[in-house]
Formats: structure tokens, sequence, C-alpha cells
């Protein structure tokens, strides 16, 4: 699932298939080897399915933080009961918390999605992806509506949808009359939104003032899903279906250009199999779901061997270049499914 990391170096784990998201705590070394906090479970060991409510999830697909403030904020994109939770205190959280805050339902109970299959100023469906900016607005999107939708500061104003990007801004084009997916959302330092959709497959950029049925300003075409954007405007793109993560370099605010200049999982830009072809190794990928950056610049990868691949000081890697860590996995080669929680 989607990762992201806190000031703390604290890593948040949206655990999908077990209806969780997980925090792994920050040490003295780096990162600890076992999470300490769950929401969505009212322990560690549990992963089921439960009813909707304040303190349940159902699929989360997504977590973002809100650092424009102290205490930092928590957002999770509730997949599966079409709702956003918020939590206001991230350092404050205990396991099963209930959240603070939900949009996209009226209250924690209910799950529509989109009341009579249109969407409404209060309502989400499948929402996917989050990004939160620099003034705490949190930007959602949607995978079943393709639209993007931002919520101006929703712990301080209201629980309404302020802003929506839609199919006017992300048209049917090649889509088999069905609506282009938003997979992957991030924000960047200047104020630009990156979105990666699928058919065609592409990033496009967004910058300010946003308005629906605007034009991206660039274009990159691939395979992209989840997106990560540098405090100095460098991109980096997981593709799931070419198992790896193209590296667009920044200028300090972003991308210089639209044209990868490195990659990791692959010897080159030109290789796209799973673990190139053969055995796990900490220069490898297998369909990486997830990207996390720290403030001191270590990248976070979250694969399909159930694992997170660390690689510190990214900026100054080499294309092809091994992770220097793992979370999830004893060595960088082991590939093992744990077992999971017990209920």
């Amino acid at each position: 699932g989607k990762v992201t990391v806190d000031g703390a170096s604290q890593i948040w784990l949206a655990d999908t298939a077990n209806n969780r998201v997980l925090r792994l705590p920050g040490t003295s070394s780096g990162i600890g080897p076992a999470a300490d906090r769950v929401l969505g479970q009212a322990d560690l060991t549990k992963g089921a399915l439960n009813r909707a409510a304040a303190q349940t999830l159902a699929g989360p697909s997504a977590v973002a933080l809100d650092r424009s403030t102290n205490p930092s904020r928590v957002y999770v994109a509730d997949t599966f009961n079409h709702r956003v939770l918020g939590w206001t205190d991230a350092g404050a959280l205990h396991s099963g918390r209930d959240a603070d805050l939900v949009l996209g339902q009226p209250n924690m109970t209910t799950t529509a999605c989109d009341p009579n299959n249109r969407p409404t100023p209060s309502s989400l469906c499948l929402p996917l992806d989050l990004a939160v900016d620099a003034e705490g607005n949190v930007y959602v999107a949607e995978a079943a509506s393709t639209r993007l939708v931002r919520f101006d500061r929703p712990f301080e104003t209201d629980t309404i949808v302020d802003l929506v990007l839609g199919p006017a801004t992300f048209p049917e084009v090649s889509c088999g009359g069905s609506p282009c997916r938003l997979w992957g959302l991030a924000a960047g330092p200047s104020g630009a939104l990156y979105v990666s959709v699928s058919a065609p497959w592409q990033i496009r950029q967004l910058d300010p003032p946003f308005s629906d049925g605007m034009s991206p300003v660039r274009t990159a075409n691939g395979d992209a899903g989840r997106l990560r954007v540098g405090a100095d405007g460098t991109l980096y793109a997981a593709s799931i279906n070419q198992h790896r993560v193209l590296v667009f370099d920044g200028d300090g605010q972003e991308p210089i250009d639209f044209v990868p200049d490195r990659v990791l999982g692959q010897a080159d830009l030109a290789g796209i199999l799973c673990h190139r072809g053969g055995a796990p190794g900490a220069d490898t990928l297998c369909s990486p779901s997830g990207l996390a950056l720290s403030d001191e610049g270590t990248l976070y990868v979250s694969d399909s061997n159930s694992r997170i691949l660390v690689f510190r000081d990214v900026a100054n890697n080499a294309t092809g270049a091994p992770a220097d860590g793992v979370l999830g996995q004893p060595d960088l080669i082991t590939v093992d499914v744990p077992a999971g929680p017990a209920s």
C-alpha cells in the first residue's frame, strides 16, 4: 500500500489487505523493525473487515500527513467506505483511536458511493490517493468518478468540496467509454499538482490557480502510479506494471523537464521486468505501489514482496543503485509473505 513519512522519520503504511494503517516508529538508527500503532483495528493482531465506524477502515489505499500544523494531522483514504478519515494529532494517536473528522460521508457510519450515482459537493466514491499542500488543503483523487477534489483546511472550515477538477480536466481519452482512472497524486513545493492517470498512462502537471477544464502545463507519457515530489522539485514516479521508480530531477521547485533522468529497480531505463527477470535483490523491484520521502532525503518504496526498500540520500543515487535497507523482511533477498493478523 501507499506509505508516507513524518518529521520524526516514522513510516505510515496503508495496509490495504488488512483494513488498517500501521505506524513504524523512528529510532536513533532510523526506522524501527515493527509497527507500534495501528488505525482501523483495535490492535496489531487484527485485520478483519468491520462495519463502518469512527475507528474502522475498509481497504485503505493512502495515508497523508498535514504538516502545516503542529501537531501534524493524519488523513487516510478509506477507499471501500468511500470516505477520508482525519485525526488531529499524529503524535498522540493510540491503536484503535476514533477519527476526529470524516470527508465524503454525512457521518461515521454511512458508506454510500455518490448518492444516486451522482457526485455531490459532500460525497466521495472510491478515494484512491491523497495529497496535502503547504497550506493544509486536502486533495483527493477519486477512482470511480474521475474527479480530483480539494477540501480547504477541513478541520478549520467545513467538509464541503471547495474545488472540483473533473472530466473536463481529465477527458476520457482512449478509455473505452469509461472514465480514465486517477492513480497517483502529489503536491510540489511550487504549489503544482502532479497526477498520474491511466489509458493513456500519463503524468500530468497542473499549475495554480486551478479550475475545471484546465490543461496540464506538462505531460509525460508512460506507466506511472504513486507519485512523490521532493523539496528540491525532484519527481519520483512508481511504475507498478514496469517494476521501477522513475526519477525526474528537480530545479529547486519542480522537475527540470518531463524526461526521466534515472531509474531505480532496473539496470537502465529500458528495463521493465519484475526483479529484472531474475531473483529479488537490493537493486530490484516488483510492482512498487507506494513512495515516501523523508526530510533527510531518504526514499521508501513499498513493493509486492511485503517489504519497504530504503534508499538513503536518493538525490545522489545513480540508475540501478541498490537499496540501503529493508523493512518487513529480514534481508534484501527474502520475499516471504507474512501470515498477517489473526482476525
